[in-house]
């Protein structure tokens, strides 16, 4: 069985601009700080040069993710299918 070597990850920043694409994340989801993710930024990166773990994304957020994610990649008439 082949195990994965990449992982796809989201740049966090600290300018929010409020677009769809964005989900804000803060002190609660276990940030020093409020930032959003923008999922405009996806990259696949080899799992050896990950750091150290920032942050999880809690299961009640990931419809948020889900509606970010849709948008950024053009897919925003399937949001509510």
């Amino acid at each position: 069985m082949k195990v994965l070597q990449r992982a796809l990850v989201v740049s966090l920043t600290r300018t929010i601009r409020g677009n769809p694409a964005e989900v804000r994340f803060g002190i609660e989801d276990g940030l020093p700080t409020e930032c959003v993710a923008n999922l405009f930024e996806i990259n696949s990166v080899r799992l050896e040069s990950l750091g150290r773990l920032v942050a999880v994304v809690k299961p009640h957020r990931w419809e948020e993710v889900k509606r970010a994610l849709l948008f950024a990649t053009g897919f925003e008439d399937w949001l509510d299918a």
